[in-house]
């Protein structure tokens, strides 16, 4: 694992950026917390808020342990079935730990209201961030 450096929300914030420029909405909590260079841990905390607000929505994606091949998408651990048989490679196995992983999709309205503010920042010279658009600044306030 690369070097992890410590949470700081400007950085994430810009990879939030990034991601709004190139359209992606859905991605791997694992692939960001590793192009970010912070744990797992630092970018649950980061995204939490923005769950709880409605902004990221999060399902658990089983893959399969011999080819890494995805097995389906479950809001909720109880959703789980106790034993997968993989189309790919005909493995079969329980879920663990090791077979999941997170994957959060931004909600279109976060990007839009940032492309919409983005549009009129330029008209009216504000600036705005990430962070005023989901609501998680220092006051915690909401929308």
């Amino acid at each position: 694992m690369p070097h992890q450096k410590g949470y700081s929300k400007s950085s994430l914030e810009e990879s939030l950026k990034k991601l709004r420029e190139t359209r992606e909405t859905r991605f791997y909590l694992s692939d960001f917390a590793e192009s970010n260079g912070i744990s797992l841990r630092s970018a649950e905390d980061f995204f939490l808020p923005l769950l709880r607000a409605n902004e990221v929505e999060g399902t658990l994606e089983v893959k399969c342990p011999h080819c890494g091949r995805g097995q389906g998408f479950f809001k909720r651990l109880s959703e789980i079935p106790d034993e997968f048989a993989c189309e790919i490679c005909g493995y079969d196995f329980p879920p663990s730990e090791e077979c999941l992983e997170i994957v959060l999709e931004v909600k279109g309205k976060f990007f839009r209201a940032r492309d919409l503010s983005a549009r009129s920042d330029k008209e009216e010279g504000d600036e705005r961030t990430v962070e005023d658009d989901v609501g998680i600044g220092s006051s915690g306030g909401s929308k």
